[in-house]
């Protein structure tokens, strides 16, 4: 009876040891922790103000056809960024430079007769004043000389308006800007009074955006405005 006693006492004590001992090796280390010495100062704090808003372009721009004509060329791809006179489609100049051709030829034709002219009306100059020739022949060939003047006038306004259906051939975009989505595929034919949209150009710089904010902040908006502009920021 007394060893079993014994054996007991000395079995709590190992473990009261055992236990003891063990939270001693087990203990961490406190990390150091770094303190930082900063200055207290008085300031201004700005008032925030969140809102929602979109984000739109400040102009757009759809791009049409100006003179008719199959479409033989397309030079962008759709969401390219274009500058301003960047060539976006090409349509078949061919008729166009025949057209200009045959009013240049036109105006070459009249151009010598108006020399012919002029130079008739010189010797009826001289004939009139020797007595040689007739008042009324003399006045007809003044009046041929004006007459084949204004028609050379009306080959050049002839010649200007074919070099410009020449040049509508190659369309340009208008403004600088992100394209949009290409609406006429390379091969189709394009009327000018049909309307047809080809591309848009929507302008990014600047941007537009616009936003809401609560009712109950916009006497307090427009109290700081008049004393100060307001800085916006768009995320």
């Amino acid at each position: 009876m007394l060893g079993a006693v014994l054996l007991l006492s000395i079995g709590v004590v190992l473990a009261w040891v055992a236990t003891a001992r063990a939270p001693a090796a087990a203990k961490p280390q406190p990390e150091a922790i770094p303190v930082t010495v900063g200055t207290v100062t008085t300031s201004t704090m700005p008032v925030l103000l969140r809102g929602i808003g979109t984000v739109q372009a400040d102009n757009t721009v759809t791009v049409r056809s100006r003179v008719d004509g199959q479409i033989v060329g397309v030079d962008f791809h759709e969401g390219q960024e274009v500058a301003a006179g960047a060539l976006l489609f090409q349509i078949d100049p061919r008729p166009y430079a025949a057209a200009l051709a045959g009013a240049e030829a036109v105006r070459a034709k009249d151009a010598a007769q108006l020399e012919a002219a002029v130079a008739d009306l010189a010797r009826y100059t001289h004939l009139l004043h020797g007595g040689f020739q007739s008042r009324q022949s003399y006045d007809q060939q003044k009046a041929l000389v004006a007459q084949l003047r204004a028609t050379i006038a009306g080959d050049e306004a002839g010649i200007t308006a074919a070099k410009l259906n020449l040049d509508f051939t190659r369309i340009r975009a208008p403004i600088a800007g992100r394209l949009g989505a290409q609406l006429v595929d390379i091969g189709n034919i394009v009327r000018a009074s049909d309307n047809t949209a080809l591309v848009t150009i929507a302008q990014l710089r600047p941007i537009f955006v616009s936003f809401a904010l609560p009712q109950q902040d916009l006497d307090a908006i427009r109290r700081h405005q008049a004393q100060a502009p307001l800085v916006v920021e768009a995320r």
